[in-house]
C-alpha cells in the first residue's frame, strides 16, 4: 500500500467532519499520514513520509510552516471529531482527570484535561503554558473551555492529583449538577470533624492494611469548605526517578465513603499512561525541538487526532479478533493505541490500514456503533 492510499482515506475521514476548505483538509491529511507512519513527532522523521516530490529540507520547511497555519486549532480541527466519538460513549460515569506534565525540561509544560478509557485516556483539552505550578484559576479555565463536549445529564467523576485539590476546584466542580470530585490532597492541611476541633492531616495513623475514611468534615482553616468526605491509605509512590518518595495517599471526595472509593480513585491514573504513550514510549512529543509554543499547540492538535484514530483502530481490532495479526510475539500489550501504530511494523501497518477503510463515524468507545468497512486491494 502506498502512502498515497492512506492520505487520501485520511482526507475522506477529516472531510466528513471538518469545515475547512479542500486544500487546507489535503495538509492536514498529508501531515496526519506523516505522523502515522513516521510514528513520531520529531518533525526530520516524519518529512521523510510526506508525499511531496521534494529535498528532505524542502518538506521539513513545509511541516514548520504548517504548524504556523492559524487555521487547526482543537476547536476548529480537533473538537468536530472528539464530538463524534463522544456521541456513543454512554457510560453512567466520566472519569474526567487533570494532569500536568513536562514537554521541554525547565520550559514548556502541557496541562491536560482528559476522559479515562480503558486503562488509557482520551484527549479532551489542554493548554501549553510556561513550566512550573497551575493555579486554579487556569485549571477551571481548561474545565470550562471542554464543558460543552460533555451533556448536562452526564454524570462526571473529576480526578486530580495535590496540584488540583484546592477548595476554588471542588466549589467549581460542585457547582455542577452530577459531577463530583476526587483530589488528592497534602498532608499539610488542617480539617474539622463533627467535635469542633481542628486536626491535621499529617497526624493520622494510617498503617498498610488500615486506611482512614471520615465524612462530613470541614476542609481548611482558611475557606471552612464543607462537606467534604475524606480517605487516606499506604500507597508508596513517587511522580519521578527525581522526586520525594511518598508513602501515603490522601484525599478529599465529594462522593458518599464507601470502600469502592481507592478503586474508583485508580481511573485517574489513565493519564499517566497516555503521557507515557505522547512521550518516551510511543510519540515522542518531548522531543519535537519546536521552540515557539504557538506550533506546539499545532502539532498537539495533530497528535490528539492521530491518537484518538489510533484508540479508534486499535479497539476494532481487539473486538473483532484481529488482535493476532499484529502481536506476533504474543505478548501482552494493554494500550489500544500500542496495538494500533506502536506495535506495529510499517509493512504490517500498510497491510492492515490498506485492507480498512474507516468512515470516522470515529468510536472508539462502543464497538457496534464503529462504523468500517474492509476493501481489498
Amino acid at each position: 500500500m502506498s502512502s498515497e492510499y492512506l492520505e487520501n482515506r485520511v482526507y475522506e475521514l477529516l472531510n466528513q467532519h471538518l469545515s475547512h476548505r479542500p486544500f487546507h483538509l489535503r495538509r492536514l491529511a498529508s501531515v496526519c499520514t506523516g505522523m502515522q507512519l513516521a510514528r513520531t513527532t520529531q518533525l526530520s522523521k516524519v518529512a521523510r513520509w510526506i508525499r511531496k516530490e521534494t529535498q528532505q529540507n524542502s518538506r521539513e520547511q513545509f511541516l514548520k510552516r504548517f504548524l504556523m497555519s492559524p487555521y487547526f486549532s482543537q476547536e476548529a480541527a480537533y473538537y468536530p471529531l472528539l464530538t463524534q466519538a463522544l456521541r456513543s460513549y454512554k457510560a453512567p460515569q466520566w472519569h474526567l482527570i487533570l494532569d500536568r506534565t513536562n514537554l521541554d525540561k525547565h520550559r514548556l509544560d502541557l496541562l491536560m484535561i482528559s476522559l479515562a478509557f480503558r486503562k488509557r485516556a482520551i484527549p479532551l483539552g489542554w493548554e501549553v503554558r510556561p513550566f512550573g505550578g497551575t493555579g486554579s484559576d487556569s485549571q477551571i479555565r481548561l474545565l470550562e473551555r471542554i464543558r460543552g463536549l460533555i451533556p448536562s445529564n452526564q454524570r462526571v467523576i473529576v480526578h486530580g492529583d495535590t496540584e488540583f485539590g484546592s477548595v476554588p476546584m471542588m466549589q467549581y466542580v460542585r457547582s455542577h449538577a452530577h459531577w463530583d470530585f476526587i483530589l488528592a490532597q497534602k498532608k499539610h492541611t488542617y480539617f474539622q470533624p463533627s467535635d469542633g476541633t481542628w486536626h491535621y492531616v499529617g497526624d493520622l495513623a494510617i498503617k498498610s492494611r488500615q486506611p482512614v475514611y471520615r465524612a462530613d468534615l470541614i476542609w481548611t482553616k482558611k475557606h471552612q469548605y464543607k462537606p467534604v468526605n475524606f480517605f487516606a491509605f499506604y500507597a508508596p509512590h513517587q511522580s519521578s526517578s527525581t522526586s520525594p518518595k511518598y508513602t501515603l495517599r490522601y484525599c478529599t471526595t465529594s462522593l458518599p465513603i464507601a470502600h469502592t472509593l481507592r478503586r474508583v480513585g485508580r481511573r485517574g491514573w489513565g493519564t499517566e499512561c497516555m503521557f507515557r504513550d505522547y512521550k518516551s514510549s510511543g510519540w515522542h512529543i518531548d522531543q519535537s525541538g519546536l521552540q515557539n509554543p504557538d506550533n506546539t499547540e499545532t502539532l498537539l492538535v495533530l497528535l490528539a487526532i492521530n491518537y484518538l484514530w489510533a484508540t479508534s483502530l486499535g479497539r476494532w481490532l481487539c473486538k473483532s479478533g484481529r488482535r493476532a495479526e499484529i502481536d506476533a510475539k504474543k505478548s501482552v500489550i494493554l494500550a489500544f493505541f500500542a496495538l494500533a501504530l506502536i506495535g506495529l511494523p510499517i509493512n504490517i501497518l500498510s497491510v492492515l490500514l490498506s485492507r480498512l477503510t474507516l468512515n470516522f463515524t470515529i468510536n472508539p468507545f462502543s464497538y457496534p456503533h464503529f462504523s468500517y468497512t474492509t476493501e481489498w486491494r
